[in-house]
């Protein structure tokens, strides 16, 4: 709870909308039919829960630009911790949505998108 009152802190205090807290595995899942993304999502359902550690406490603002402007999509983040099951499910989504082989996700690891 306390990382969902940060993140909606930070998005107040530059006038935009908060988002249900989540964690973005790929930046692009790639395009599809809907049958093809359901066949694809249906490879993650068997990860299970994922235990979400943050490596800094509350919400940090990201992506101020040149003119001051925090973009709407990084407005509050709370960066996790790359945890082996993070890193598990990142794996296996890179697997499903991008076809990659297991030893090309074997050679990089998970890393906060900021």
């Amino acid at each position: 709870a306390t990382v969902v009152a940060a993140m909606k802190a930070a998005a107040d205090t530059h006038g935009l909308a908060t988002s249900e807290p989540h964690i973005t595995l790929l930046g692009d899942a790639g395009a599809g039919t809907e049958a093809e993304m359901t066949a694809k999502l249906a490879a993650l359902a068997g990860i299970g829960a994922v235990p979400c550690i943050f490596a800094k406490s509350g919400a940090v603002t990201a992506g101020i630009g040149a003119d001051g402007t925090v973009p709407w999509n990084q407005s509050a983040v709370a960066v996790p911790a790359p945890t082996p099951e993070l890193s598990r499910a990142h794996r296996t989504a890179r697997q499903a949505f991008r076809g990659e082989s297991v030893e090309a996700v074997a050679l990089e690891g998970w890393a906060p998108p900021i």
